[in-house]
């Protein structure tokens, strides 16, 4: 008898467009690449096939290598589609958000240093951006390559610090408080089509979005216990399309937008059951080329 076909799974479900597969998840080293079993538990210590400790961030570069920022492990890891592997692609003491540049240079905040590193695609460490003297506590990165520009979203600063690419600090825009412009712990960053930041303003439960020179222009959301709205907005990213998903820690959804900021679908539930679409504190998120 013929293999069964897998069931695919979409969210959310016909008649309406679906918007999210789900392809798989990569929990342990064995679910990644079954034909090298042996030589994993070898390396993992007699069984222990667990990949990654905490983590934290995500990018990919749309040709199949996939890069986690993975706090517990102290490290940044490389994920090859292609070759099956993963391997450790540099050590950070605390690495959390991260960005992708056009030649292939991997931006990784470091949460302990307060600096932005710069990463060749060979693993080489190529400069340091910032650093305690201009940020408090960076958590995530944007990068503007049109403008030559590098934002750094500085949780505990309650704003965002913009860099030129070569490491200049240029300007910082936002401070405490719930009004236009001001933040409370900003967290995920992410630049649309037109040039205009959206940031995830993680203690006001909502997104902002600023212009280039990081001017306010809109806000969104609003704090309750609904479905429809945020509690703690971690990340987001935007498709092709315009389409904005956000991932919400506390609740553990994520939630897509429409580019006119209209809830269009919930995915997950705040139970955190084990089905595929559900979540547990989810954190960083990242669209590739290919709209995955």
């Amino acid at each position: 008898m013929g293999k069964e076909p897998r069931q695919r799974i979409i969210w959310p479900l016909p008649p309406l467009e679906p918007k999210i597969e789900f392809v798989d998840v990569y929990p342990s080293a064995a679910g990644l690449f079954k034909k090298k079993q042996g030589f994993w538990d070898h390396i993992a210590g007699g069984g222990r096939r667990e990949v990654f400790a905490r983590p934290f961030d995500v990018v990919a570069d749309g040709h199949g290598k996939i890069y986690i920022s993975d706090v517990g492990s102290h490290s940044v890891k490389v994920l090859d589609l292609n070759e099956k592997t993963l391997k450790t692609f540099v050590r950070v003491k605390r690495p959390l958000g991260m960005t992708l540049g056009r030649d292939g240079r991997l931006y990784v905040v470091d949460g302990f240093s307060k600096r932005v590193m710069v990463i060749a695609p060979s693993g080489d460490v190529l400069a340091f951006i910032g650093g305690r003297e201009e940020l408090k506590n960076p958590s995530f990165v944007a990068l503007n390559e049109e403008l030559g520009r590098l934002y750094v979203s500085d949780t505990l600063g309650h704003r965002i610090a913009v860099f030129s690419m070569d490491g200049e600090s240029l300007f910082t825009f936002g401070e405490p408080g719930n009004g236009p412009g001001q933040f409370a712990a900003p967290q995920g960053l992410a630049i649309d089509e037109g040039g205009r930041l959206w940031v995830a303003d993680f203690l006001n439960a909502r997104i902002q979005i600023f212009d280039a020179q990081g001017r306010f222009l809109d806000t969104f959301g609003e704090q309750c216990i609904q479905y429809w709205c945020f509690e703690n907005p971690k990340d987001l990213d935007i498709s092709k399309d315009g389409t904005v998903f956000i991932t919400d820690h506390r609740k553990s959804l994520l939630l897509a937008y429409s580019p006119e900021q209209k809830l269009l679908f919930p995915t997950g539930s705040e139970s955190r059951t084990a089905h595929p679409l559900d979540f547990s504190t989810p954190a960083g998120i990242f669209i590739d080329k290919n709209g995955k």
